[in-house]
C-alpha cells in the first residue's frame, strides 16, 4: 500500500493530512488505506488524525501531535548519546510562532522549547543537531551536558563551532561553558564527568594520552597522576586485570606517575571525593624526589 510506504518514509508517526499531501491521493483513499493498515494491527492510531506504525515510540507520536520535531534529552536517547538516566517525558521544539494549543495536544510533562529556528512542517526525528544539543545544555547538568557534547562531536554527529554559534540569548552563559568545555576524546560518560570536575578545580587534564609502554590512558592530571575510570558495565577477567596491574606498574615505576582508578559510580557521583583524591596524589608527587619525577610524555 503507498499510504503504508509513505509511513514509513515520514518515519513511522504521521499525520494523516500529511499522508494526503505526500501520496496526492483523495483523503477519502487515504483513509480507507488508512483502515485497513489499522485492521491489520501493523498501523495504531493513539490520536485523532495521527496515525503510527506498529511500535513507533510514544515520543514521536507527542512530537507529531505537537507540530514539532524531539530535541533535547529526547533526540539525545534516539541517537545514543549518553545520558545517566533515559527521559522520563518527551522534550519537543515548536516554532517560536506556535499557538498556545500545543499544551493541550500533548501528555502533561511535556517539555516543549520554543524557537526561531524550528520550521513548520520538519520531520519529527530530524532536528538540527545544533539546535537540540543547544536545548540539551538549557535542561542538563553542565557535567552531564558536557558528556552529550563531547559524544556527539566525538561520533561526527555535530561540530564544536556549529553549537557556538548556537548560543541562546537566554542561558548563553551555561551555553558558553559547555561549548569550551568539549573534549570529543573523552571515551565515556564517566571520564567526561570526571574531567569536568577536575578542571572545575583548576587542573590540566589530557585525555587518551599515550604514555611509552604503557599505551592511553583515560585522563593524565598535571602531568603526573592517571585517572582511570571503569565503565558502567565493566567487568575484568583475570586477564584483564593482570594487564591493568601491569600498566600501573610500568607508569609508575618507569615514569614516576602515579595511577588512580575509579569505579564509574565514585567517578559520576562522588566528583568531590575524586577531585579530593587526585588533589593529594599530585601533592604526593610532587614531593617525591626530581631523579623520580620525569614526564612520559618527553624521550
Amino acid at each position: 500500500m503507498q499510504v503504508g510506504q509513505e509511513l514509513l518514509a515520514l518515519g513511522g508517526v504521521a499525520r494523516r493530512a500529511d499522508l494526503v499531501r505526500v501520496t496526492g491521493l483523495a483523503p477519502r483513499v487515504v483513509a480507507r488505506e488508512l483502515a485497513v493498515l489499522v485492521g491489520s494491527g501493523e498501523v495504531t492510531n493513539p490520536r485523532r488524525g495521527i496515525y503510527a506504525v506498529r511500535g513507533a515510540p510514544r515520543d514521536a507520536v507527542t512530537a507529531v501531535a505537537a507540530s514539532g520535531v524531539l530535541t533535547c534529552v529526547s533526540i539525545a536517547a534516539m541517537w545514543r548519546l549518553p545520558l545517566l538516566t533515559a527521559p522520563v517525558a518527551a522534550h519537543v521544539a515548536i516554532p517560536a510562532s506556535a499557538s498556545g494549543s500545543v499544551r493541550s495536544r500533548v501528555p502533561g510533562g511535556t517539555v516543549l522549547h520554543r524557537d526561531l529556528g524550528i520550521a513548520p512542517g520538519q520531520r519529527f526525528d530530524r532536528p538540527e543537531p545544533a539546535l537540540a544539543l543547544a536545548h540539551a545544555i538549557q535542561c542538563l547538568p553542565l557535567p552531564e551536558a558536557v558528556a552529550v557534547l563531547d559524544a556527539a562531536v566525538g561520533r561526527g554527529l555535530v561540530r564544536r563551532e556549529d553549537l557556538a554559534a548556537r548560543r541562546p540569548r537566554k542561558g548563553w552563559l551555561a551555553h558558553e561553558r559547555a561549548t569550551r568545555l568539549i573534549d570529543p576524546g573523552s571515551g565515556s560518560i564517566g571520564e567526561s564527568i570526571a574531567r569536568v570536575a577536575l578542571v572545575g578545580a583548576g587542573l590540566t587534564v589530557q585525555t587518551q594520552a599515550r604514555i611509552p609502554g604503557v599505551g592511553r590512558v583515560d585522563m593524565l592530571v598535571e602531568g603526573l597522576v592517571v585517572v582511570e575510570v571503569d565503565g558502567f558495565a565493566y567487568h575484568s577477567g583475570r586477564q584483564e586485570f593482570r594487564e591493568d596491574r601491569r600498566r600501573d606498574r610500568v607508569a609508575l615505576v618507569r615514569h614516576g606517575l602515579a595511577v588512580l582508578r575509579f569505579a564509574f559510580e565514585d567517578a559520576v557521583y562522588d566528583t568531590e571525593r575524586l577531585v579530593e583524591t587526585v588533589r593529594a596524589a599530585l601533592a604526593a608527587a610532587r614531593d617525591r624526589p626530581q631523579t623520580v619525577r620525569r614526564s612520559p610524555l618527553t624521550p
